[in-house]
């Protein structure tokens, strides 16, 4: 089978899903190949025995009117369509005793809580919580406002005036990761509490104090009905604009011609023309399988030797026959003892809970996930008996600290990195592409090429091509991309879209 059209679009994540939307609104007709039946990636959900687990979201960001992202979501149709909970607090991290860390979103009581924990550590207190207020006024989306192949002098020069009010807490902040800032406090609760704040020692601080800097101005939520409802209504929109979605469609091939992309080649051999072929999957697969190595790209080649650098783990998701609508949303549980794991140890583990979003359970009945970070060798070869094998130490743990009764359990899902990379071909199971660190932070800043030289027609999207990944930084992605097709073809971007102070 042949057939053509404008552009192709691998991939319906949110990153393709986005594009598709933006090509429409541009005039262009596309249509987006997904291997799997629903759209979203990772961004999805899927039901189980009257339970419809998520596949992980805890933060949604963009949901207030004149705040960061908020614009590429209304735009997309999210705002209109989806209802958002805004939290009192981000997390709660505990340890097998009695101390617990609340982290309240007023950066006013956070401090004093943190205060009231280890009056020894108040200069280190007030100075992160400082840190929180100062980023409340922070544009994080500054850097996704224009591709960064489009932007002039006078472009960088007006993005140097909007950060440079924020030049001495960045650069104080940027390049230290939590785990080591953690280290400097007298608590030894705290040394281990302040690490897992987002649970991800290895993120910059100045990245947490502006993940919290949003809850405190609201710009921060939980989807009320789930992840699966974002994808869903995404691509209700990009449906409703004219695109085609063609479900359980892998693409085996990016078709090239004299060093231009001009199609794809499907795993059931069709095959489709186009004039441009947008790239919205697997950065890894794209590079390597689709495109047989034949066109490098030297900075994801370089990243993808170090393995580190990926945020990769494991989630076992529970419908339990047990209303915990009581227990907050996400507590982070600090172990006295390591937990061993898949041949790995785990000083700690996550457990959140979806009370909140009822029409995702039945009444009375509640759906929690734990969560750990992982390798993905650790679970590549193992059969699903020898999972559930694995996860038992952390199932007890649960049950143990939840009054959770095994016969509670009324359906259980495991997906691990082997099962994420299954799911979206993501490279080592990755939940967001490369994690944001001290070492990725430059390149999110500095930015990295979404095109393939010599290569011409083919342009990259998603959270491979963005460090951190996010959902509103993988949106801005597919956004971008139309937005650098569009100066090729001498076509102007869309008037009704978002317009940033860096530019039309």
């Amino acid at each position: 089978m042949t057939d053509t059209t404008e552009i192709v679009i691998i991939g319906a994540g949110i990153a393709g899903l986005s594009a598709g939307c933006y090509a429409q609104m541009c005039g262009y007709q596309t249509r987006i190949f997904e291997q799997n039946s629903i759209p979203g990636g990772l961004c999805a959900s899927q039901t189980h025995q009257g339970y419809t687990f998520d596949s992980g979201l805890y933060a949604f960001l963009g949901i207030a009117p004149g705040q960061p992202f908020y614009q590429v979501w209304k735009e997309l149709g999210v705002i209109s369509a989806c209802q958002f909970l805004r939290r009192n607090e981000f997390i709660r991290i505990t340890d097998t005793g009695d101390q617990t860390l609340v982290v309240h979103a007023d950066p006013e009581r956070l401090e004093s809580h943190l205060k009231i924990i280890s009056p020894q550590d108040a200069g280190l207190i007030e100075d992160f919580c400082a840190g929180v207020r100062r980023f409340m006024s922070f544009d994080l989306s500054l850097l996704q406002h224009k591709p960064k192949a489009l932007m002039n002098g006078g472009d960088w020069a007006r993005l140097g005036r909007r950060v440079l009010p924020f030049a001495r807490p960045m650069a104080k902040w940027g390049g230290v990761a939590l785990g080591e800032f953690a280290q400097r406090f007298q608590s030894p609760f705290l040394r281990r509490a302040i690490a897992q704040l987002v649970a991800l020692p290895s993120m910059p601080v100045m990245v947490a104090m502006a993940m919290l800097a949003y809850n405190a101005n609201g710009n921060l939520g939980i989807p009320a009905e789930g992840a699966g409802q974002i994808a869903d209504t995404i691509a209700a929109r990009y449906q409703a604009l004219g695109g085609q979605i063609q479900y359980n469609a892998t693409v085996s091939q990016i078709l090239v011609n004299q060093d231009r992309a001009v199609g794809v080649r499907l795993g059931d051999g069709g095959v489709y023309h186009s004039d441009r072929v947008i790239a919205a999957g697997d950065g890894y697969h794209t590079l390597f399988k689709l495109l047989a190595g034949q066109y490098p790209h030297r900075s994801l080649t370089q990243l993808y030797q170090n393995p580190d650098l990926t945020q990769t783990r494991l989630q076992v998701t529970l419908g339990l026959n047990q209303d915990l609508a009581d227990q907050p949303i996400w507590t982070t549980h600090l172990l006295s003892e390591p937990l061993a794991i898949a041949g790995e140890f785990h000083q700690e583990f996550n457990v959140r809970h979806y009370s909140h979003a009822r029409t995702l359970s039945p009444p009375g009945k509640s759906i929690v996930a734990l969560s750990l970070s992982t390798r993905h060798p650790n679970w590549q070869n193992l059969s699903d008996s020898a999972q559930r094998s694995a996860i038992a130490p952390l199932l007890d743990q649960f049950m143990q600290r939840y009054s959770v009764a095994a016969d509670s359990i009324d359906c259980l899902k495991i997906t691990t990195p082997y099962s994420y990379s299954q799911q979206t071909s993501n490279w080592q199971g990755s939940i967001c592409g490369w994690a944001l660190s001290k070492e990725t932070l430059p390149l999110m800043v500095k930015g990295i090429s979404k095109t393939l030289s010599p290569l011409k027609g083919l342009h990259l999207a998603g959270q491979w091509v963005e460090p951190g990944g996010s959902l509103p930084v993988v949106a801005l992605s597919g956004r971008n991309a139309v937005r650098l097709i569009c100066t090729e073809d001498g076509r102007p971007f869309l008037k009704e879209a978002y317009q940033s102070d860096l530019g039309s």
